[in-house]
């Protein structure tokens, strides 16, 4: 008798793999041994897409988005996804809070894993996937007729790396950068975006047609199981059963080897076509930056394409492929764009810095001269404010003492922008304000009154200003003779 080949055997292999515990048997569907998805007391265990990666169309925003594989294809990825919940339909806040969580959540996801797009695990595929549990039977009902597919739910901050970018048709493709939360994942969604409007297929793996290759086989071991039990009761009905047998098996042999052949063209095929993707979707990301760096700065663009394209002939030049040496090329060149920004920013940084500590100095003397003539008045000059440049500062000064100035009492120091003018006004300013606080105007001629000033040193002196001594103060009114009486009259005289 023929041996069996490996591709009629498949319903054998899998009745034996329908034991183990519920983590082993999600591995075996994740390897395809098994079809998702898998009924077990109390729970369904189904193949899920997390994530495809690369360029798609988010219908919802009326933009493209680029999913970095950097980012989403890694081993930290798929633990991070483990464990997250499943759920029926997204909030309506787009992240869950407890009453969403209550009302939406049908299941959690048990594993992440890299897969290609039809969902069976592959360390070259450009999608994640993942196998979750889910314990809503309606929901899981649902799920096994092939008519839904899965949305993720990620949160990004602010350090995330995400960067916009304006298309030449007038639309727009957002970058996205590393993910900050792993939220949830939709599994009843009846278009996702990563389904890449059907070019990627669903993102639930209901395997109908492996479930019925399985019935199939089994009927078929039911009858050879007869035919061979048969055989043992009649050695010569046994002879030509094996003979029927080896020419029927000899047939399933080559056709499943046939069925092999055609299937290893169509993984390459695949293979091929992700590849043609991913060289297309880079090309598609170097454009879209290369376009928003022209239109800030065709010159400095212009040359920096140069020195990227003679990077890109060195790595070729040493044994790198075209496309591999065009990303290094273009990240040689982000780099260097990096360093001259940062040499830029520090010689502005340098040349701020220096000139907000020559102001300092400046607002500093201005405040020391208006000082020394507020503390005549008995006061002192204010301190700047924050942010007041050392122009507006000694304005702000020069204006309170510009009343004991004849000549410039009306003056707009406003309309003064030459440093030389100003100069010189400030210098009358002060120098008249420091006259009149020796010779003040009294309302009541002829009194004396007292004023304190804060001398030099600190302490405060007292002292009395007016146009009489103080010794009039305390002397008598003065007499006069109106009228004299003499003895003989009487009268005045």
């Amino acid at each position: 008798m023929l041996a069996l080949h490996p591709g009629t055997c498949v319903a054998l292999e899998r009745l034996r793999n329908m034991t183990g515990t519920e983590t082993e048997i999600g591995w075996k569907i994740a390897r395809g041994e098994l079809p998702s998805p898998v009924r077990l007391p109390g729970f369904a265990l189904f193949a899920l897409r997390f994530s495809g990666t690369g360029t798609a169309w988010r219908e919802s925003l009326g933009e493209h988005v680029f999913r970095p594989p950097a980012e989403y294809l890694t081993a930290e990825m798929c633990a991070r996804i483990a464990g997250a919940p499943v759920v029926a339909v997204h909030p309506d806040k787009g992240s869950l809070d407890t009453a969403s969580y209550v009302r939406t959540v049908i299941g959690a996801i048990m594993f992440g894993y890299i897969a290609d797009s039809g969902g069976i695990q592959s360390d070259i595929g450009d999608e994640l996937w993942c196998i979750a549990r889910i314990g809503d039977g309606i929901a899981a009902e649902a799920m096994a007729t092939g008519q839904f597919s899965t949305s993720p739910a990620v949160v990004f901050a602010a350090d995330s790396g995400n960067e916009t970018m304006l298309l030449p048709d007038g639309s727009s493709i957002l970058f996205e950068g590393r993910p900050a939360v792993i939220d949830h994942l939709a599994a009843l969604i009846e278009a996702g975006v990563w389904d890449k409007r059907g070019a990627a297929g669903p993102g639930i793996r209901t395997d109908t047609e492996r479930n019925s290759d399985m019935a199939e086989t089994e009927a078929e071991k039911k009858a050879r199981e007869e035919r061979e039990d048969k055989a043992r009761k009649d050695d010569d009905a046994r002879k030509r059963a094996d003979e029927k047998i080896d020419k029927v098996l000899s047939h399933l042999d080559d056709v499943a080897k046939r069925l092999d052949a055609l299937e290893r063209g169509a993984n390459k095929s695949d293979d091929d076509a992700a590849k043609r993707r991913r060289a297309d979707d880079a090309k598609r990301r170097r454009d879209a930056e290369r376009e928003a760096w022209r239109r800030d700065d065709a010159a400095q663009c212009e040359r920096d394409d140069a020195e990227e394209h003679n990077e890109m002939d060195r790595l070729i030049h040493l044994g790198e492929p075209e496309e591999v040496a065009a990303d290094k090329a273009r990240e040689w060149r982000k780099d260097r764009m990096a360093k001259r920004r940062a040499d830029a920013t520090k010689i502005r940084t340098a040349a701020d810095a220096e000139r907000e500590r020559r102001e300092e100095g400046e607002r500093a003397d201005a405040q020391a001269r208006a000082d020394a003539v507020a503390m005549l008045f008995g006061e002192r000059a204010p301190a700047p404010l924050s942010g007041e440049d050392t122009l507006s500062y000694r304005r702000r000064l020069l204006r309170r003492f510009m009343r004991y100035s004849d000549k410039f009492k009306d003056s707009d120091l406003g309309a003064i922008a030459d440093a030389a003018t100003f100069n010189g006004v400030e210098t009358v300013v002060y120098a008249d304000a420091a006259r009149a606080s020796k010779t003040p105007d009294f309302p009541v001629p002829g009194t004396m009154v007292p004023r304190t000033r804060n001398m030099p040193g600190g302490h405060e002196v007292t002292e009395w200003v007016g146009n009489v001594t103080i010794f009039k103060q305390f002397a008598q009114p003065p007499m006069y003779v109106t009228k004299f009486l003499t003895p003989q009259s009487g009268h005045a005289a």
